[in-house]
């Protein structure tokens, strides 16, 4: 009895095993259709190929969520072979003239191509479609071309860029993909500059063609500001609105700001506000490429006393702050001190401007759209990291350590501030410090007066730009670190003089 009720459930299982593998093939999906796409081959046409020619065929097998999409090809043919390449792809070769049909096999679907192999046809004529091109930078174009006679039996073709003046010759280049060839144009690349690009036919150079290629301008396509709401006071520092672009990469950013109450709050031509007395103005700019393209946004002016210690910091950011207990904070191995350092950007850095993890540093990018360097009151800072520290009882320097990476023809700059609980500033770097573009720098500063005070650091980021292409993306400080000069940071307290330490009385 025992031995009969076994085997009624293992019975039981096997019947429920069977019914589940049969409902997973019934929810198989199979191959209803396969797409070709090779160079020289038109759906329905016959490929030709010259004697020794090879071509490679990529297939697509539709529908895409079909189950088991492998494919096995075959050839009527030897003189005309194919051999699988995997992914998808298989190469066929044409050893000798015939005629052969090369066939994909998905399941139950094939789906062939008729091929012959001819003695060579060989080009008399390479044309282009269009001689001349303009490609705005970021993108591509196809590249189109035709040969005399139409069955040439090798259309593949061989491509020379060369840099017309001083342009760049690294700015554009011609990829082949699937059989057709495509010319792209860096995101660095300068509107105006010329590129020449000559075509030559693979079975004979002697047969080219040439196309004039200039660089040009990308389109913008919307514009928005980066806070929808702005509230100022009539006694705030600094504030100036800059739009966001999109695409980020467009150089038509010229742009006219106008104010719905001048006597409320006016704007300048580039966008900074002079707020006058309390009430409610919009603030829009038009750019000025194409004029259907605006955005605006709601300017509410108080005549409050200004919350802020300086631009980008109000009292508020730092009264609120809850003090942080560290000998080093390290953004390379310690991610919960690098959440502890707050971060602002300026309201009139561009779409690149950012600050994020560099995986090893806080990585600060700012790029002023309508650069002011040289005010002294503060209006270059774009970027800005601040901490509130308990400072060590022992401690009597603290070092920050920095890298940048500017163009040649830019720098990056950083300044230190301190601020006491009573709301105390102290410029620590004595004005702005010119970053180099080779060496870490190691940056100390003075911290006697505040050992065992809760102090709140503040590491400000601009540029000075040429404003030339990828300016504004290259320029970056890299905030590595910083500590204190105590005992448990000994061994990370950089003193050598390979590494270029500037203090404050040696600049």
């Amino acid at each position: 009895m025992k031995r009969k009720i076994i085997f009624i459930v293992l019975s039981a299982v096997m019947l429920l095993s069977l019914g589940a593998c049969k409902k997973e093939k019934t929810n198989a999906v199979e191959c209803t259709g396969i797409v070709f796409k090779a160079s020289g081959y038109d759906e329905g046409e016959t490929l030709l190929l010259g004697r020794g020619e090879t071509v490679t065929v990529q297939a697509t097998v539709l529908p895409n969520e079909t189950t088991d999409k492998t494919l096995v090809w075959s050839t009527t043919n030897p003189d005309i072979g194919v051999e699988s390449k995997g992914n998808d792809r298989a190469v066929i070769t044409a050893y000798d003239v015939g005629k052969a049909t090369v066939s994909a096999k998905c399941g139950s679907f094939t789906k062939s191509i008729e091929v012959e192999c001819v003695a060579a046809v060989m080009p008399r004529e390479l044309s282009v479609e269009n001689a001349e091109m303009t490609v705005a930078v970021t993108k591509r174009e196809k590249i189109g071309y035709s040969f005399e006679p139409t069955n040439t039996t090798n259309k593949k073709v061989g491509f020379t860029v060369t840099a017309m003046g001083d342009a760049d010759p690294d700015m554009v280049s011609v990829t082949e993909e699937n059989g057709e060839y495509y010319v792209s144009v860096s995101q660095l690349a300068a509107v105006g500059d010329k590129y020449r690009i000559i075509l030559r036919a693979a079975a004979d150079n002697t047969v080219r063609a040439s196309i004039d290629l200039t660089v040009g301008p990308l389109e913008v396509n919307s514009m928005s500001f980066r806070n929808g709401e702005v509230t100022l006071s009539v006694n705030d520092p600094l504030y100036r609105l800059a739009p966001l672009f999109k695409p980020e990469e467009t150089t038509y950013t010229e742009v006219e700001f106008s104010s719905s109450d001048d006597d409320i709050c006016s704007v300048d031509e580039i966008g900074t506000l002079n707020p006058k007395k309390a009430g409610v103005v919009n603030i829009t700019a038009v750019n000025k490429h194409n004029e259907d393209i605006t955005c605006s946004v709601k300017v509410t002016v108080t005549e409050d006393e200004s919350d802020y210690l300086f631009r980008l910091l109000k009292k508020s950011d730092v009264t609120s702050l809850d003090a942080v207990t560290y000998d080093i904070m390290d953004f390379e191995t310690d991610k919960v001190a690098f959440n502890a350092w707050r971060k602002v950007l300026s309201e009139d850095c561009n779409s690149f401007c950012h600050i994020s993890d560099a995986g090893w540093a806080i990585w600060m990018v700012g790029f002023d759209v309508y650069d002011d360097d040289g005010n002294e009151n503060g209006g270059d800072a774009n970027a800005m990291v601040y901490c509130k520290v308990k400072v060590p009882e022992n401690a009597t320097e603290m070092q920050y350590v920095f890298r940048a990476h500017p163009l040649p023809d830019d720098l990056a700059k950083f300044r230190i501030v301190a601020v006491e609980e009573d709301l105390t500033v102290t410029d620590c770097t004595d004005g702005w410090i010119v970053m180099s573009n080779t060496t870490d720098m190691f940056y100390n500063i003075d911290v006697s007066a505040y050992a065992g005070k809760e102090v709140t650091f503040v590491v400000m980021q601009d540029q000075i730009g040429n404003k030339s292409a990828g300016s504004h993306m290259k320029v970056s400080l890299m905030f590595r670190r910083c500590l204190f000069n105590v005992e448990s940071t000994r061994e990370r307290w950089i003193e050598e003089e390979i590494y270029a330490i500037v203090n404050k009385n040696e600049k």
